[in-house]
């Protein structure tokens, strides 16, 4: 991830410095959150599953549903509108927006 820049809706995306961008706003997110967006945006047209998630984030360990939920609050909410990532049937999540490697 060091050096990758992602564009994710509106939002560049520094991963390397866990920091998204947009009009001249800087948002600073912890490290599990950008992980997360990175692993949504390496999958835009896939249904995430919470055992997907856990398997990628947590490797593996043993987490609460609230654990995942809370992460997943937290990561639309820094994304302000949350409509890059969108839920599914409350297991699921996917990303929309338009996805970029830069």
């Amino acid at each position: 991830m060091l050096g990758e820049i992602w564009k994710i809706g509106d939002w560049l995306v520094f991963p390397a410095e866990n920091t998204l961008r947009r009009d001249g706003s800087e948002v600073k997110v912890p490290p599990r959150l950008m992980d997360a967006l990175i692993f949504f945006a390496r999958h835009p047209d896939h249904v995430i599953s919470r055992t997907e998630l856990v398997a990628h984030l947590w490797n593996r360990s043993v987490v609460t549903d609230q654990t995942v939920t809370q992460n997943i609050f937290e990561l639309r909410k820094a994304l302000r509108d949350g409509s890059a990532v969108k839920r599914r049937r409350n297991i699921s999540r996917q990303c929309l927006n338009a996805v970029i490697s830069l």
